[in-house]
């Protein structure tokens, strides 16, 4: 896969998931538990825009669009999920999943490249998704345990 495909599922996944962690913010009342998944939506746009750099200079600067991208990505949100206890860990679990997911494309990446700039910012995206796996774990564990922000 070139570098400008392996790009584009990078962004793909970001735009993915910012949709996603939003759609979670937008179906829960709690304020706390709302802000904290507005927050991750926000970070995986920052991780987007990082992206969105990286490919400009691969590709002697082309802008992204989705709608032309090498591949198709579907992180479905839970069709029907109203946020009872299981609704919520199962949107959490896809969340998590995908995150680590990031975390393995990243870090194959990472192994593809030999451009510093590159390697350090796959290095940042690594550390920044695998922070989001510990957020929605502890988010998970709330909820499980708690149910905090239902």
């Amino acid at each position: 896969m070139s570098n400008i495909n392996l790009l584009e599922t990078a962004m793909l996944k970001e735009v993915a998931a910012a949709d996603f962690y939003r759609e979670i913010a937008e179906r829960i009342s709690n304020k706390t538990g709302k802000s904290k998944f507005m927050e991750l939506s926000r970070e995986e746009e920052d991780h987007l825009e990082a992206l969105k750099r990286w490919y400009a200079k691969e590709s002697g600067g082309k802008a992204f669009d989705p709608e032309t991208a090498c591949c198709r990505l579907d992180y479905s949100f839970p069709q029907g999920a109203v946020f009872d206890g299981a609704s919520a860990l199962e949107a959490i679990s896809v969340g998590i999943s995908a995150e680590r997911e990031s975390v393995d494309l990243y870090t194959s990446f990472r192994a593809e490249v030999s451009d510093e700039e590159a390697v350090k910012t796959l290095e940042r995206l690594i550390e920044f998704e695998k922070g989001h796996v510990r957020r929605l774990q502890q988010e998970y564990d709330a909820v499980l345990h708690h149910f905090y922000w239902l």
